[in-house]
């Protein structure tokens, strides 16, 4: 009997338009690079020959996601999402799967992989952009999950049950470096993140996409909602879900790390070599500030994305995202997706 994983786990990325989406992508290399030679920097691009790779952080596509980590056997089924495009689907032989290359849970997970790609690019085809506006006021910053519980109640006035905090906020305005907590350990893709505001397209493409993941799955076992108001509630509290601890706001990461000294790291790489000033044209790091010591990392422009990328994003850990792999893109803009 065919199964999909309950391991391997996909998202759905925003993906900024360029040039930012360059420019992004400048800053987060240049970020790691400082961060993997924090002490031995003369110049950009000198390789350090002691640092380890264990050690070196991950690169990956810059991006808001809009939903992730869902397990791929929750938003597709063997009967809908495989089976029609079985080598076999006209008879009871399931042999016809052994004559495509990879193993063979592998090829049943991928083929289920793109029938989603497939499904959202046609829920998607006519969306338009998503609007991805930041909040300037918290800066930038690293997340820190603290051991005790709570009611945490967020800037919008969304309280939430759980025991993490924001901490260690490296850019308010001004440039200097604030540790309002030392304790608690950072969380490892959160530990350099702007926040964004929950505009009214990226709501709508929350819920476009919940109801296009989850409808087919959900429906034989879904409780009967009764009345208009349960299921708006039904709705708010499914996309809550998605929203991950400590911050459970949507937000673009700088970097991936789970070094509590991640931010500090990188503005004691700075403050060392002062004569070096990285900038491009919407993001900029300085170190040369009228011989005072600085380090400014600046929320990324606003943005409307119009592209979005599906995912693998597992193992869900650090070390695993150099593992993570892109299944497809598709459009926002009606006429531009391949699907």
């Amino acid at each position: 009997m065919k199964v999909l994983s309950t391991y391997k786990r996909i998202s759905l990325w925003l993906i900024p338009p360029e040039p930012i989406l360059t420019s992004l992508t400048h800053t987060q290399l240049q970020l790691i690079e400082l961060h993997d030679k924090n002490n031995n920097l003369s110049s950009f691009g000198l390789h350090n020959s002691n640092s380890s790779n264990s050690n070196k952080l991950p690169t990956f596509i810059p991006h808001v996601t809009l939903v992730g980590g869902i397990p791929i056997s929750e938003c597709c089924t063997v009967q809908d999402d495989v089976m029609p495009y079985s080598p076999s689907q006209n008879n009871d032989n399931d042999n016809g799967w052994e004559n495509r290359n990879g193993n063979e849970q592998d090829i049943i997970d991928e083929v289920a992989a793109q029938s989603v790609l497939r499904r959202l690019a046609c829920a998607f085809g006519n969306f338009g952009g998503v609007e991805c506006k930041f909040v300037k006021e918290r800066g930038v910053f690293a997340a820190r999950r603290m051991r005790q519980e709570g009611v945490v109640s967020n800037n919008n006035g969304r309280s939430s049950h759980h025991h993490d905090k924001e901490s260690v906020i490296i850019s308010n305005g001004d440039g200097k470096l604030n540790h309002d907590d030392d304790e608690g350990e950072v969380q490892w893709n959160q530990s350099c993140i702007s926040i964004m505001e929950r505009t009214k397209t990226f709501t709508q493409a929350m819920e476009l996409a919940e109801q296009t993941l989850f409808t087919k799955t959900r429906s034989s076992t879904a409780t009967i909602i009764e009345n208009e108001c349960e299921q708006q509630s039904s709705t708010t509290t499914s996309l809550e879900r998605h929203f991950k601890p400590p911050t459970c706001e949507p937000h673009y990461s700088f970097v991936y790390g789970n070094n509590a000294d991640l931010i500090s790291s990188l503005q004691s790489s700075l403050n060392n070599h002062q004569s070096q000033t990285i900038s491009s044209d919407n993001t900029t790091i300085s170190t040369n500030n009228g011989g005072k010591n600085s380090f400014v990392l600046e929320c990324p422009p606003n943005f409307t994305s119009t592209e979005i990328a599906v995912v693998w994003t597992y193992p869900s850990l650090l070390e695993g995202v150099k593992h993570w792999r892109e299944i497809g893109r598709f459009s926002l803009v009606e006429g531009m997706s391949k699907y």
